[in-house]
C-alpha cells in the first residue's frame, strides 16, 4: 500500500488540498510517510504539524520505509511541529493568521531554493477542546483559495472517532481530493469555496451514508477512467500492431477510397500514406486487366462474403508487377450495415517462383527415383515399408503391391533382422548408418546389399527412414574370387561393373578395366604409380591414414567415401570396400571402386529441393522465426550430405530428438556439458565458424543463442560480428541459420539486423 500511495503523490503536484479521514495509526502513518516521501524527493520543503503523534513515532515510521529521515531532518528539509505552535498561538484558533503564516513559510522556501511547500497537519484532539473549534470549516474552505494561487500541497488528517458526523461530511466538502482505501481520489462531493454550505443536523449515520456515497461514485468514476483507459490503451495496441504487422493493411471505404494504409503497405508497394489516403486503388494500384475481376470481389464483399479473397497482379511505384495474396473482410457498424473493408495483403511474387521450382523439382525427383540404378525405400518409426521405388522391386523380385505395407523383417532371415533392428534404432535416434545387409528374393534366392539409412524428418521430429540400397552381390563375388584364388585377371574383376584396385606398398599394382573405363585414365597410366596421384587432394589424407592402418593391423572403417580425378580433370564420387589381402605372396590392400555419381546427383536435386522450398540462396545468411525451423531446414540439409555445425543453448538431447547428429553439436555455455564439446563468448564462436567453413564449403551452420551473445558481448559487438561474417560465408557458399526471437531487441536494432542479414519467409 506504502508503495503505491507514494507513486501517486508523486504524480500530484502543487496546489492540492487533500484529507484523509482515518480510523488507526497505521492509516495515518501510511498517508504522510508517503505524502512526505514524494515532496522530499521532488525538493519540496515538508512540513508536518503533530497532534496525536509524537517525534519519535513520526521518525519509526520512516524509517521502516526505508526513508534516511535524520538525514531531512539535520538539513530541515523535514520539520515537524507541535499543533500548539502552527494552530493555536495565543491559545486561540485563527483561520486568517494560519493562512498567513503558511505564506510565509512557502515564501522562505522558494526563497531557500525549494520547489514550494508540502505540508500536512494532525487534526485531532487539541481542536476540540477550543471554543473556536466551529471555525475549522471556515479555514479549510479559504485554505482551498490560498492554495489555487500559490505553490503548496496540502494532507489535512482527521481521526473519525474524534469529530462529529457534520465536521467529517464538511471536511469532505472542502476537499478537492480525498484518500480511501490507499489510494487518492478526486473527491465528487468536493463544493468550490464559494458554494460550500452545510445545513441541518447531521448524525453518524448521515454522515457514514454521505462517506460511502462519495466511495461508491469514487468507484464508478474509478471504473469509468479505468475502461477509457483501457480503450486508449486498446487503440493505441491496435494501432501498433498496424504499424508493426509484417503484412500490408489497406482500409477501405464504401466507395472503395483508401482511409487507413499500414507501413508494411508501403514497404511492400512503395505508396506512402501522403500518397494513397482518399485515392481509389485503380488510380494507382490495380492493373487495367485485373479490374473486372476486382469489381466483382467487391461486390460480394459489400455483400457479406466473408469469403471474397484474390491473388493477383498489382503495380508498385516503381512501375513493377508483383504478385499479392489479398485477404479481405468487411466491416460492419452497430446497425449491422457494412461500412468499408479491411484488406490483408503479401507479396507471393517470390513463393509462386519457388513454388513452381519445387513442383518442377518434385518432378525431376520422382523421375530420378524411379529411373535410379539403386534402390530407395521408406519405413516408418515401426520398420513399416512405407514406399519402395521400381529397382528396389527388381532387386528383390517383388511388386510394390507386395512390399508397401509390410515389415521389413518379413524379407530378411533371422541374422540379418539382428543387423537390422539394431541399425534402425540408431537411424531413429538421428544417427546415419551405412552398413550390409542380406534380403530374401520372392524366388528364393539371397541379395547382398549396401543400405545406406538416415532419418527421416517430418515437422522436426523422426517418423521414420529412408534408406538407399545398393546390390553388392557381384562385389561380394569379387571379392570372395579374389580372396580364393589369388588371381590379377579372374573373369568376374574384368567384367564386373565395379572399379578393382591392389596396392601394395602404397603403389598400385593392378587396375581392371572398368575403373579405366570409368575415368577415361589408361590401365598402363595407373600401373607403377602411388595411388595418391589419383585421388583428390581433400581426400590423400583420410585415404592415406586408413592404408596406412589398414597395413598394420589396425581396425579401420573399411567403407567410406572419396573422389578420385579423372582423364579431363573431372571429379568423380566413389563408395570403396577396402580389404587386404595376400598378393604374390605378401600382403597387399584391395579396394573395389562403385561409382556413385548417380546417387550424388540424387542427394543433389534434393538438396535442391530444400534450398527451393525455404527460399534459401546459397552464400546468404538468414534470421529464422524459431529454432524449431532453423534445426528442421539444418537436419534437412546435414541428411543430403551438406556439411554441417550446430552451435547452440538448447539441450543436446532434445536437438538429437530433433534429428541433429550428436557429432555437428557446439553447446554454447560457460559451463561444460558431459560428452559435448563447449564454447563460450563471441571470439570463441566466431573462431570456430571460421575454421568449419574453411574446410567445408557450400556448409550450413545453425547459430542458434544470439541473445547470450548479445548479453555478454553488446548489441553492436555481435552486429559487426554478423556482418564479418556475413562475407565469410558469402565466400565459403555456405549458408548461416541464426533463430532469433526479434521482439527481444529494440526497434532500433531489430531495423539494423533485419537491414544487414534476410529474414526467412519475408
Amino acid at each position: 500500500m506504502l508503495e503505491g500511495l507514494r507513486e501517486e503523490f508523486e504524480k500530484i503536484g502543487l496546489e492540492e488540498h487533500l484529507c484523509c479521514n482515518y480510523q488507526s495509526k497505521k492509516e495515518r502513518n501510511v498517508a504522510v510517510v508517503s505524502f512526505f516521501s514524494a515532496g522530499l524527493k521532488n525538493n519540496e520543503k515538508c512540513l508536518f504539524v503533530m497532534d496525536e503523534s509524537t517525534e519519535e513515532e513520526v521518525v519509526r515510521a520512516f524509517e521502516r520505509a526505508g526513508v534516511d529521515v535524520k538525514e531531512y531532518l539535520r538539513t530541515r528539509q523535514l520539520e515537524l511541529l507541535k499543533f500548539e505552535e502552527m494552530y493555536l498561538k495565543d491559545g486561540y484558533f485563527d483561520p486568517d493568521r494560519i493562512l498567513e503564516r503558511i505564506r510565509g513559510a512557502v515564501k522562505a522556501a522558494i526563497k531557500d531554493g525549494y520547489r514550494g511547500l508540502r505540508f500536512a497537519v494532525e487534526v485531532s484532539c487539541s481542536l476540540r477542546k477550543l471554543p473556536d473549534c466551529e471555525r475549522l470549516i471556515e479555514y479549510e474552505t479559504k485554505i482551498n483559495k490560498l492554495l489555487s494561487q500559490s505553490r503548496i500541497s496540502a494532507l489535512c488528517l482527521y481521526n473519525e472517532r474524534k469529530f462529529p458526523p457534520k465536521t467529517l461530511i464538511d471536511v469532505f466538502y472542502t476537499h478537492p481530493k480525498v484518500i480511501l482505501h490507499g489510494s487518492v481520489y478526486d473527491n465528487p462531493e468536493f463544493l468550490r469555496p464559494e458554494d460550500f454550505l452545510a445545513k441541518g443536523e447531521v448524525t453518524q449515520a448521515i454522515y457514514e451514508r454521505v462517506k460511502e456515497t462519495v466511495i461508491e461514485r469514487i468507484k464508478l468514476e474509478k471504473k469509468h477512467k479505468l475502461a477509457q483507459e483501457q480503450t486508449k490503451r486498446d487503440q493505441e495496441y491496435l494501432q501498433l500492431l498496424i504499424n508493426r504487422m509484417p503484412i500490408g493493411l489497406i482500409v477501405l471505404d464504401r466507395d472503395f477510397k483508401v482511409r487507413t494504409w499500414n507501413p508494411a503497405a508501403t514497404k511492400i508497394l512503395g505508396f506512402t500514406p501522403e500518397e494513397t489516403l482518399g485515392k481509389h486503388p485503380y488510380n494507382f494500384l490495380v492493373p487495367k486487366e485485373v479490374q473486372p475481376r476486382t469489381d466483382e470481389i467487391w461486390r460480394r464483399l459489400l455483400a457479406g462474403d466473408l469469403t471474397a479473397h484474390s491473388i493477383n497482379e498489382n503495380i508498385t511505384k516503381d512501375g513493377r508487377r508483383i504478385v499479392c495474396e489479398w485477404m479481405n473482410t468487411p466491416l460492419r457498424g452497430p446497425d449491422g450495415g457494412i461500412l468499408g473493408v479491411l484488406s490483408m495483403f503479401q507479396d507471393i511474387t517470390e513463393r509462386q517462383r519457388a513454388e513452381e521450382a519445387l513442383r518442377s523439382s518434385e518432378e525431376r525427383y520422382r523421375t530420378l527415383v524411379e529411373t535410379m540404378n539403386e534402390g530407395l525405400g521408406y519405413l516408418d518409426e515401426n520398420g513399416v515399408i512405407l514406399h519402395v521405388n521400381q529397382k528396389y522391386c527388381e532387386m528383390v523380385g517383388y511388386s510394390r503391391d507386395e512390399i508397401i505395407g509390410r515389415r521389413l523383417t518379413d524379407f530378411l532371415d533371422d541374422e540379418n533382422r539382428k543387423i537390422f533392428e539394431e541399425n534402425f534404432k540408431k537411424a531413429l535416434r538421428g544417427e546415419r548408418c551405412v552398413y550390409e545387409l542380406v534380403r530374401l528374393r520372392k524366388d528364393g534366392g539371397k541379395v547382398y546389399t549396401l543400405t545406406s539409412t538416415a532419418p527421416m524428418i517430418i515437422d522436426g521430429k523422426i517418423k521414420g527412414t529412408f534408406a538407399v540400397i545398393t546390390d553388392i552381390t557381384r562385389l561380394k563375388k569379387i571379392e570372395s574370387s579374389l580372396r580364393e584364388s589369388e588371381l590379377k585377371y579372374s573373369t568376374i574383376v574384368e567384367k564386373g561393373p565395379e572399379g578393382v584396385v591392389i596396392i601394395q606398398d602404397g603403389i598400385i599394382k593392378f587396375v581392371n578395366r572398368r575403373l579405366s573405363e570409368i575415368t577415361g585414365i589408361k590401365v598402363e597410366e595407373y600401373l607403377g604409380n602411388s595411388y595418391l596421384n589419383f585421388i583428390a587432394p581433400e581426400y590423400q589424407e583420410l585415404a592415406a591414414e586408413r592404408y596406412t592402418k589398414r597395413m598394420s593391423g589396425v581396425k579401420v572403417p573399411d567403407r567410406y567415401e572419396i573422389e578420385l580425378i579423372g582423364r579431363d580433370g573431372r571429379r568423380i564420387p566413389f563408395e570403396i570396400i577396402a580389404t587386404v589381402i595376400d598378393y604374390e605372396g605378401r600382403p597387399a590392400d584391395m579396394v573395389i571402386l562403385r561409382d556413385i555419381t548417380e546417387r550424388k546427383n540424387m542427394e543433389k536435386k534434393a538438396r535442391e529441393m530444400i534450398y527451393a522450398l525455404y527460399g534459401i540462396s546459397i552464400g546468404e545468411c538468414y534470421l529464422v522465426p524459431s529454432i524449431d525451423m532453423a534445426v528442421r531446414i539444418f537436419v534437412q540439409l546435414v541428411i543430403h550430405d551438406v556439411p554441417g555445425l550446430c552451435i547452440s543453448r538448447e539441450k543436446p538431447e532434445n536437438l538429437i530428438q530433433k534429428g541433429v547428429p550428436e557429432d555437428k553439436i557446439l553447446v554454447l555455455s560457460s559451463v561444460p556439458v558431459k560428452g559435448f564439446e563447449s564454447i563460450d563468448g563471441l571470439q570463441e564462436v566466431s573462431m570456430k565458424i571460421s575454421d568449419f567453413i574453411q574446410k567445408n564449403l557450400r556448409s550450413v551452420v545453425l547459430l542458434g543463442g544470439l541473445e547470450y551473445l548479445i548479453s555478454r558481448s553488446g548489441f553492436d559487438a555481435v552486429y559487426r560480428f554478423l556482418q564479418e561474417k556475413r562475407f565469410s560465408f558469402m565466400e565459403a557458399s555456405a549458408n548461416l541459420l541464426i533463430p532469433l526471437d526479434l521482439n527481444t531487441l529494440s526497434e532500433k536494432e531489430r531495423a539494423q539486423l533485419t537491414a544487414e542479414i534476410k529474414l526467412l519467409g519475408r
